[in-house]
């Protein structure tokens, strides 16, 4: 019954995050070579790498989904809370390094932090921890 759970949420995530309707180019999937999540989740470790594309898609989805941010009000880096790192690696060795903090903050690279929906920020871990890495986990 709980892995019929896990299938059902997988699911619907993908049917969520693959209609969301947002048309920014992010067919990366036949450029990223890897995606790899760092995750520190109320006192818990994960550390996921993902090279199949499949997953890939899912998390990168899931990062076009949280749609249009605004500028933070206030400095995440001083919020103690959950804390994501999410490296997408292109195939040309280039990296993009996504941080999201405490489910409502979202940083691109060395970028200005901006505010995410909470409840969209909380998917992460979802998806995460519903797909088992590709690597070295």
């Amino acid at each position: 019954m709980r892995r019929f759970r896990k299938c059902c949420i997988i699911f619907l995530l993908t049917i969520i995050l693959s209609g969301c309707g947002c048309q920014r180019d992010m067919s990366l999937a036949t450029v990223v070579e890897k995606v790899e999540v760092d995750v520190n989740y109320q006192g818990e470790a994960l550390h996921r790498i993902y090279t199949k594309s499949n997953k890939m898609t899912a998390v990168l989805n899931y990062l076009r989904w949280l749609g249009p941010q605004y500028k933070a009000d206030c400095d995440p880096e001083i919020i103690p809370g959950d804390e994501y790192t999410i490296t997408v690696t292109l195939s040309n060795g280039q990296q993009e390094i996504y941080r999201q903090k405490t489910n409502g903050y979202l940083r691109k690279n060395d970028g200005r932090w901006e505010n995410i929906d909470p409840e969209k920020g909380v998917m992460l871990y979802e998806i995460i921890s519903q797909m088992e890495g590709d690597g070295n986990t």
